[in-house]
């Protein structure tokens, strides 16, 4: 075979449907879509690690890529698409601000109001230190200065600091700066809005979000699934790669050549594979690091929960980061009058999963508001994933350029946010998948 592909995510999906021919795609789930897919329990459609939404003529892609895209998803989904107000909220010590929080204090205490508006007063100026906003330089030594470095004590302690050292499960010190401060990934500062936004609140955030009508979010990929499923074998594990006679292994059996071999796999993983890797490259994908996710499904016997989306949960207090209500993206996934929950608790090996995990949840949605305490529940569904958000550390780009030189010597392209370890949505995913297909038709 020409070009072989390992793994039926969004991306693997898209570079399989770009490249047309003289290829197969090897997928060791039962199903295509990946971290991107959905899954079906009693009638109620669940997201993988969360719900997932389209970003079409807003997505984070630039030039000739943001155009194809837009048209792609239109031309793939057709009519398909559920268009709806965003309603993302972020629940602080009993109140609830639009997302995001820096440009919607409104309604919080008046300490917290002081403390925030004293941090941004009293931030220390360097001149240099700038974020992506600004398109400067970099001059935060890490994540954490960075945060303190736009936002101010104020935000960082009520905020910032406590939402990312949930999400991410790592030390916020050795996290590189200049991951997530930035207008591309949603969390930038308006002054303006700032101050705005402790007056009165401030929709000038909120925007359109898009979601497939049927099928969860995973009615994406498996439209493109269902183009090329002649191509894609599932159930089919990659258990070797042999660099020496270019071979894959098919579940520990049966055995395919290529001539390029695209990985959209966590990049560890794919490493893992090589039996005669070097010491040095295996090293470097130990070195790689990444909190997992805690997912808790729940179905209940209720018409409506909330009107929102998506809820935010900064405190320390509470065990879960995100709560949302995919109904409230599509209706068609719940079944008439019933309503699902999806809870979200990352965990990693430096902040291991609490073994009452499910109780704590079902307890602190009761503390939030969420449930009142006399809902009928009809299952709670536990699910784990391994790779949720892939961490930047500070040794990450070292460790990256030896593993890219090395597979690149031998033919192997990996892509994709966990093939790359980047911070991307489902539009990068598909860009990927169509940049990496273009190169190799006209270039390999």
């Amino acid at each position: 075979m020409e070009i072989v592909i390992i793994g039926a995510g969004l991306t693997g999906l898209s570079a399989g449907f770009h490249l047309k021919d003289n290829y197969v795609v090897y997928e060791g789930s039962y199903k295509a879509g990946g971290l991107a897919g959905s899954y079906v329990k009693e009638g109620f459609i669940f997201d993988h690690a969360g719900v997932h939404v389209l970003r079409t003529t807003d997505n984070l892609l630039r030039g000739e890529s943001k155009a194809y895209y837009d048209k792609f998803i239109l031309d793939l989904l057709k009519n398909d698409i559920s268009k709806k107000k965003k309603m993302a909220y972020i629940y602080l010590k009993g109140n609830y601000h639009l997302r995001p929080f820096q440009h919607n204090l409104h309604g919080a205490s008046k300490e917290v109001i002081d403390k925030c508006v004293d941090g941004i007063n009293n931030i220390e100026q360097n001149p240099n230190a700038t974020d992506d906003y600004t398109k400067s330089k970099k001059t935060f030594a890490n994540f954490k200065e960075e945060l303190l470095g736009i936002f101010g004590k104020g935000l960082c302690n009520y905020f910032m600091f406590p939402y990312n050292e949930k999400a991410w499960c790592y030390d916020l010190s050795k996290i590189k700066s200049k991951i997530w401060i930035s207008k591309n990934f949603g969390s930038i500062f308006d002054p303006i809005r700032f101050r705005e936004g402790v007056l009165y609140p401030n929709e000038k955030d909120q925007k359109i979000i898009k979601y497939p009508k049927y099928g969860g979010f995973g009615g994406t990929g498996m439209t493109i699934y269902n183009k090329i499923e002649q191509n894609v074998n599932l159930n089919s594990k990659i258990t070797k790669i042999d660099l020496n006679s270019k071979e894959v292994e098919v579940n520990n059996s049966f055995k395919t050549k290529y001539k390029h071999l695209i990985s959209t796999i966590p990049i560890p993983e794919l490493i893992k594979l090589i039996d005669d890797a070097p010491l040095e490259v295996k090293e470097a994908a130990q070195g790689i690091n990444y909190s997992s996710m805690f997912s808790l499904n729940i179905g209940v016997d209720k018409e409506k929960i909330s009107d929102m989306q998506y809820i935010y949960y900064p405190d320390r207090d509470v065990c879960f980061t995100r709560v949302s209500f995919p109904v409230n993206q599509a209706q068609s996934t719940a079944p008439k009058g019933k309503t699902g929950v999806c809870v979200e608790v990352p965990y990693s090996r430096f902040k291991p999963l609490d073994k009452n995990i499910v109780e704590m949840i079902m307890n602190d949605l009761i503390k939030v508001g969420v449930f009142k305490g006399n809902e009928k529940i009809l299952f709670k569904d536990e699910e784990h994933v391994k790779y949720s958000y892939v961490v930047q550390d500070l040794n990450l780009e070292k460790n990256m350029k030896i593993m890219r030189e090395f597979l690149l010597k031998h033919d192997i392209h990996s892509i994709g946010r966990y093939g790359e370890w980047k911070h991307s949505g489902t539009e990068h995913a598909i860009d990927d998948g169509r940049r990496i297909a273009q190169k190799l038709r006209f270039n390999g």
